[in-house]
């Protein structure tokens, strides 16, 4: 990859986000730093005929100072908004109010947590957001517009069980513009079909997709199966959560890239028959229906992000470059959420899963010249040990579990989770039609979903299968990736002057 322009902007402009995120900058200095370097920046350019500095890394250090105050007056701008004073006035009471469910409500073990965007407040109208728990059998759905009766509370932070690092939920909330929650409040549906139509009717196709996988299949395969389809981990319990955790494979029931290449493979066999641009359209329109479906988490967004960069650069008849746009997906929810950076775990191991996977494939292939290349085992092996490395110092720091079972579980389970889902999907598709003729597909996907949770099971039962670290600070998770960092950059410095020296020999033939 090549380091240019672009990255050093948008590395600062992060950066600028990440620092803002837990140090408050005023505005003012944030302005006057902005003024200064863009006007030292515009004066190079003017004077770039008698200034060489636009050629050397002077121009470099410009850009970062320019856009690391642009990431740190984007958050300022993003954390002036503040809760709607008629919420504020009421916080502590016991009161009713008006909403509507603006997400698709969260089925818990023991009770419904929705989301609702309040409409208005003993009859006056106000905006803003709370969470509200129910009871785990009320019949609410997207799009009800509820009449709220309970008392106003800011939300608290959770207290971590013995080892783990403490969990900042005020601030996850607030990421989101949720101030104030309702707990176990008098609920009635005053309306139905209050929110967008077109996320009504995809979360319906998800509710039946759902409902069918549940009518061809018993738990837990069918929780598995709609967990890797189009449920994510919501649609398994607590206990098994814990057990994909302990075996150190919790990404497989983490909606992603395949799921979303699915999606977009759907589209375009459907659209077949139609023009290029048309299918790659629909490829798009496939991508983004599937991330609205699957709740549009931070790892399904920018899986998205990305697709959709690949199917302009295609419609364009340009090179896919999945750095650039892996990169151009950061930046794009960044300035669309900046809180993310800091206080989404999601966000955070999604982009560094997916860093880690194209800076450390490279770099670990070597190791693994002695796996036969048979059912891809070896880029198997070499993408999961890259992947694992990478994301294992935010892991310690994040959640202080080490799986010392992740690799060969891994390698077990990784392997026939594309084959899974394609049956899977298909055995659903099918059983619309016909149950008898889905009964094939459906068995065979029943069986590798039993062999996957069997691994699973098997690994995440043995006594040593993880370890507990109960201290894993942020100053030495740096400290590792400032290690790591060293050593990629020693190593594609060597293939760089390797290929240097390969293309001068080359000439000199």
């Amino acid at each position: 990859m090549r380091f240019s322009g672009l990255h050093v902007s948008l590395i600062s402009f992060f950066l600028g986000i990440f620092y803002a995120s837990f140090f408050h900058v005023s505005q003012m200095h944030v302005f006057l730093f902005v003024v200064i370097v863009s006007g030292v920046l515009v004066t190079i350019f003017l004077l770039r005929r008698w200034i060489t500095l636009w050629k050397i890394p002077f121009s470099f250090a410009v850009l970062a100072i320019t856009f690391f105050c642009l990431g740190v007056v984007r958050l300022e701008i993003f954390d002036a908004k503040q809760p709607d004073p008629m919420i504020l006035r009421n916080e502590g009471k016991k009161i009713a109010l008006q909403g509507v469910v603006d997400e698709e409500p969260d089925m818990r073990e023991k009770n419904l947590r929705i989301i609702v965007s309040v409409r208005s407040v003993a009859a006056q109208p106000v905006s803003g957001r709370l969470v509200v728990t129910v009871d785990r059998f009320s019949d609410i759905r997207y799009g009800d517009l509820l009449l709220l009766s309970g008392t106003l509370e800011r939300p608290s932070n959770i207290d971590p069980l013995p080892g783990e690092r403490p969990f900042d939920y005020v601030s996850y909330l607030a990421k989101d513009g949720i101030y104030f929650q309702m707990r176990s409040p008098r609920v009635s549906v005053v309306a139905r079909g209050k929110g967008n139509p077109a996320i009504s009717c995809l979360l319906g196709i998800k509710s039946v997709f759902v409902s069918q996988i549940d009518s061809i299949m018993n738990p837990p395969q069918s929780s598995l199966l709609a967990g890797i389809t189009i449920a994510g981990k919501r649609s398994l319990s607590s206990e098994l959560q814990s057990e994909f955790q302990r075996a150190g494979v919790s990404h497989v029931i983490v909606l992603s890239g395949y799921n979303v290449t699915l999606a977009i493979a759907a589209m375009l066999a459907l659209l077949a028959p139609l023009p290029r641009r048309w299918r790659l359209l629909g490829g798009a329109l496939g991508a983004i229906g599937f991330s609205l479906m699957a709740g549009a988490t931070a790892t399904v967004l920018r899986s998205v992000l990305m697709a959709l960069a690949s199917l302009t650069a295609q419609s364009a008849g340009r090179t896919y470059d999945p750095a650039r746009a892996l990169f151009l997906a950061a930046f794009a929810m960044l300035m669309w959420n900046p809180k993310l950076l800091g206080f989404d775990p999601s966000f955070q191991l999604s982009f560094i899963s997916t860093g880690g996977l194209m800076l450390m494939t490279p770099f670990v292939a070597g190791w693994f010249g002695w796996v036969p290349e048979t059912m891809k085992l070896r880029e198997t092996v070499v993408s999961t040990v890259g992947t694992q490395l990478f994301v294992l110092p935010y892991l310690l720091w994040q959640i202080g579990l080490l799986s010392l079972v992740a690799l060969p579980v891994n390698m077990l389970v990784l392997a026939p989770i594309p084959l899974t889902m394609l049956l899977g999907t298909v055995s659903v598709l099918l059983s619309f039609i016909s149950i008898s003729l889905s009964y094939p597909v459906t068995l065979a996907a029943y069986l590798l979903l039993s062999y996957e949770l069997g691994v699973v099971r098997f690994f995440s039962s043995l006594p040593f299968a993880a370890v507990q670290v109960s201290a894993f600070p942020a100053w030495l998770m740096f400290s590792c990736y400032g290690v790591i960092g060293f050593f990629l950059i020693r190593f594609y410095r060597k293939e760089q002057e390797a290929g240097q020296a390969a293309s001068g020999a080359v000439g000199q033939l």
